[in-house]
């Protein structure tokens, strides 16, 4: 996580730029990550913007300088987060070294062990954008539908070469999305990667017993 530093900010000029050392991009991504927690705890309303500059180590001018409203952060956080999502899945997708199965593996290993996987709550993430604006709310929509696009073409090349069973494959990757991203954290004493794999497991082989004759 990048520090960011500022210089004179009691003597700046209205209107003057703040004067930042650091990445302005990791700390755009390093605000969000503190405001994403914040709000996975309280709730998007109960969270102002003076509670995510106190959170970030920042003054409220910087944060303001970086984004104009909570709304504006939330949007811009999410749509930097799902592009490089977004980019992470098409590199796992495109890899065709490896298996239908092991790439849906690799896709879910790797969702579960980002630290932005902490900070992220689906759940939260619905309730959330019903506070922005419509525009801004179809920006998100958008994201998440290109998300949906390469894990649907993974799932169809499954279909077609035996390695998945042959039913609606925008079911398969629906429950694959929600499977693993509906929750935040492990539910149990398992660390994330032990719990992925059990859940793959049962993604894959199901719970269904054998059918009485």
């Amino acid at each position: 996580m990048s520090q960011e530093l500022l210089i004179g900010a009691n003597r700046r000029r209205p209107g003057r730029r703040p004067l930042v050392l650091g990445n302005a991009e990791d700390t755009r991504r390093a605000i969000f990550q503190h405001a994403m927690r914040l709000i996975n705890e309280r709730g998007y309303e109960a969270v102002s913007m003076s509670d995510i500059a106190h959170a970030a180590g920042l003054t409220k001018a910087t944060l303001y300088y970086h984004f104009p409203s909570k709304a504006d952060l939330l949007t811009s956080g999410a749509l930097d987060l799902l592009r490089r999502v977004q980019r992470d899945i098409e590199r796992v997708v495109n890899d065709r070294s490896l298996s239908v199965r092991q790439r849906l593996e690799r896709l879910a290993i790797e969702r579960q062990s980002r630290p932005l996987a902490a900070a992220y709550n689906a759940a939260m993430m619905d309730a959330a954008m019903r506070q922005l604006s419509e525009d801004q709310q179809a920006q998100l929509r958008e994201a998440f539908a290109r998300l949906h696009a390469p894990l649907l073409h993974l799932v169809k090349e499954g279909i077609a070469t035996g390695e998945l069973r042959a039913v609606d494959p925008e079911v398969i990757a629906l429950a694959f999305r929600r499977l693993f991203t509906e929750w935040s954290s492990p539910p149990c004493d398992e660390d994330r990667t032990t719990l992925t794999r059990a859940l793959l497991e049962t993604f894959f082989h199901g719970v269904a017993g054998a059918q009485r004759a």
